[in-house]
């Protein structure tokens, strides 16, 4: 899940960037970024962009937004912002009510915004957001290292933390254990469907494609393949080891049973893979208060998956994640 349109403007940095058109629409999600300066920019869209321009091919070309409402292209973006008085010293009439008609909102932005601050600012927002629903809840925790459950309960916690903000449910198998941990029934309820069994989604065993969509975690997605019907229901999921010293420790998944995962929903699976990765490798390499160890360093994930996107002193902090 990414941020809605609303709770973003309720961060410090946009206090000056207001609704012009479309206020219906605020609840809209965003799950990526983009700039228009072209007249078939919209071409583009994936949906549910936030959509930035300085205002030059509407001042240029102002029938395209029309264009593009008819197509259908902007209903699918989350808004649009535009720079304050660059090229329009104000927004055509019949523009503000095309963006009210389909409950888009149209959002002026300061003329001084530079587009990478801008983009920064959006993307921390969403990181802050994920990492606050993802944090674990340590107002009852104790340090009994040897408690099975309590450690069981951090991990469903976490699983199920996932699930709610992507909606997608999440699986970890524990290969020292040889215990799997599910975010909800729906893991399991999905994987029965397609005949799908625990090591296959590591291994598939039935024919399938393979996407790889980070190098450095080797996370992938699998989709399946029915070879008899290819136009019949396809279902894929998001595979990432959590490995120690080059040995994989554990498979952490995400099934995609309806629908591919957005842009942002990859940041949700990025911390939750640096949680697992800090908590399995601290009880690996540390004996006594393990637990307590975890929590400290968990504290810090979120200058690493910050420096994890910016490269701000992206070594040595991967190297106080891994480890290795």
């Amino acid at each position: 899940m990414g941020i809605a349109i609303q709770e973003l403007l309720s961060q410090d940095y946009f206090k000056e960037f207001y609704v012009l058109a479309g206020a219906k629409g605020l609840h809209r999600e965003i799950q990526g970024i983009t700039v228009m300066e072209a007249p078939d920019a919209f071409h583009w869209t994936k949906g549910k962009e936030l959509v930035l321009s300085s205002g030059y091919v509407i001042a240029k070309e102002p029938d395209c937004i029309e264009k593009a409402f008819r197509e259908g292209s902007v209903q699918k973006s989350a808004g649009m912002m535009i720079k304050r008085e660059r090229y329009l010293e104000k927004i055509p009439e019949e523009i503000l009510e095309l963006f009210d008609q389909y409950e888009v909102p149209l959002i002026s932005m300061p003329f001084s915004a530079p587009w990478m601050e801008v983009m920064s600012q959006i993307n921390t927002a969403v990181l802050n957001r994920t990492i606050r629903r993802l944090r674990i809840n340590t107002s009852h925790m104790t340090f009994q290292m040897s408690n099975f459950s309590y450690k069981e309960q951090k991990i469903k916690r976490i699983l199920q933390a996932m699930e709610a903000e992507m909606g997608f449910p999440a699986f970890l198998y524990d290969f020292v254990e040889e215990e799997a941990y599910y975010s909800s029934m729906n893991f399991q309820k999905i994987a029965k469907g397609f005949g799908l069994e625990t090591e296959d989604f590591w291994e598939p065993s039935m024919t399938y494609t393979r996407h790889t969509l980070c190098d450095y975690m080797d996370m992938v997605r699998y989709r399946l393949v029915n070879q008899s019907h290819q136009e019949g229901p396809r279902i894929s999921w998001i595979r990432v080891p959590i490995s120690v010293n080059g040995s994989v420790q554990a498979y952490f998944a995400v099934m995609e049973a309806r629908e591919f995962l957005d842009y942002y929903d990859e940041y949700s699976i990025r911390i939750a893979y640096l949680i697992f990765k800090i908590r399995r490798t601290l009880r690996k390499h540390f004996t006594f208060a393990s637990e307590f160890f975890a929590y400290f360093f968990i504290s810090a994930v979120h200058s690493v998956v910050t420096a994890y996107y910016y490269n701000t002193h992206l070594t040595h902090l991967l190297f106080l994640v891994s480890i290795n």
